[in-house]
């Protein structure tokens, strides 16, 4: 196989030539860039199912912890102050699970566990 540009010899495993760098073989058009990563966060936030889910994902938090707060107060209501103490590590905790949650939504979307920006 030859080059169209220059005409220099070419090994068929070889996609550029050696001697004008010009691309053989399959159309240019067709190959994807090598720049454009479409695993990152800055892609990931152009996709209007993206902000869906993160809307949806802070109104549950919201809820969850305002329900959280609300339930460990009206069990625990007593008048040793033990209710802020069981409110603060409800939130924690709920807090913690929401965390993972939205862990694992980056590592089936983007491929990993934390997005880089």
């Amino acid at each position: 196989m030859h080059c169209e540009n220059c005409g220099n010899k070419i090994i068929e495993s070889h996609s550029y030539c050696a001697n004008c760098g010009k691309q053989v073989g399959a159309d240019i058009n067709s190959q994807v860039s090598p720049n454009i990563n479409t695993k990152s966060l800055s892609h990931l936030k152009t996709k209007w199912w993206y902000r869906l889910i993160k809307v949806i994902y802070l109104i549950c938090l919201a809820i969850s912890l305002l329900f959280v707060v609300l339930v460990s107060y009206s069990i625990n209501s007593t008048s040793d102050g033990s209710a802020f103490g069981y409110s603060f590590l409800s939130i924690i905790i709920t807090l913690a699970i929401y965390e993972v949650i939205r862990r694992g939504f980056y590592y089936i979307a983007l491929g990993k566990l934390s997005p880089q920006k």
